[in-house]
């Protein structure tokens, strides 16, 4: 990335960072993980798709079929009793 696309990119972030600082109940920021979850809620809600749909030249076709099991999730992960995974 060149110096100035940088600068540019940097404070139009600086910007966004504000308006959504702005849009916070700060009365609920208390520790670093309510901050945490406060700027990831944000991100995913107003910044993640208009990157995303920016970035693809088209639309990804959506995968209706049944998801295809990880296998190093599924041998690894315990669900409480009487839990399924949600594609079960």
């Amino acid at each position: 990335m060149k110096k100035a696309e940088r600068e540019e990119l940097e404070a139009c972030v600086k910007r966004a960072s504000e308006i959504l600082y702005n849009n916070t109940d700060t009365d609920s920021l208390e520790t670093l993980a309510d901050i945490e979850i406060a700027v990831r809620n944000q991100v995913l809600e107003y910044v993640s798709p208009k990157i995303a749909l920016f970035l693809s030249q088209k639309r990804p076709k959506l995968n209706e079929e049944k998801p295809e099991r990880l296998k190093a999730v599924s041998e690894n992960f315990i669900l409480p009793k009487n839990k399924q995974m949600p594609w079960e």
